[in-house]
């Protein structure tokens, strides 16, 4: 997977995420954290609303942002935090305009209740569906992409851009640091 992903930009991922928010906004937000995070499908279906009754999963503190998941915790890199505020405002919005209660789960299914780890892949299979199809040139570099690798989108492939990248930016900080 490592080599499939080193391929895509900053700039191609970029404009699949935008292109998330309109074509599957229900779990647009989730592929954002998979990218900007790290997170995991079955992490991302954990994800409790700020208003929920046990508390809120998402912490803004001081133009920081911690996803806590049980007893650990992710760190949004300062460089995302701007778009992962302005994906879950939207995300916020997509579900009060849907009624949904917002104290509930953040990612949730047609009835209300919380989305499953098949119902999220399988949106994001239908987005990844949605690229190979789509004639829109700001999803040409992915779906170019996609094409040349023969392979298929997954939210796992947004966890290996982001992990990719984090390691690209340790190999450059150590070859600054070296004299």
């Amino acid at each position: 997977m490592y080599s499939v992903t080193r391929g895509l930009s900053a700039i191609a991922v970029h404009n699949l995420l935008i292109a998330a928010g309109t074509e599957c906004p229900d779990v647009s937000f989730g592929m954002r954290l998979q990218a900007y995070a790290g997170l995991r499908s079955p992490e991302i279906v954990e994800l409790l609303s700020e208003y929920h009754p046990d508390g809120g999963s998402i912490n803004f503190n001081n133009n920081m942002i911690i996803v806590t998941l049980g007893l650990k915790k992710t760190t949004i890199p300062e460089e995302f935090t701007e778009y992962v505020i302005t994906a879950y405002r939207s995300h916020m919005d997509y579900l009060k305009s849907e009624c949904v209660d917002i104290r509930c789960p953040l990612f949730v299914n047609s009835k209300g209740t919380a989305l499953s780890v098949d119902g999220y892949l399988r949106r994001v299979k239908q987005f990844g569906d949605f690229i190979l199809c789509s004639s829109d040139a700001s999803l040409s570099g992915v779906r170019d992409y996609l094409i040349e690798t023969n392979s298929r989108f997954t939210g796992d492939m947004l966890r290996h851009w982001y992990a990719v990248n984090i390691m690209q930016k340790a190999i450059e900080s150590r070859r600054r640091l070296k004299p």
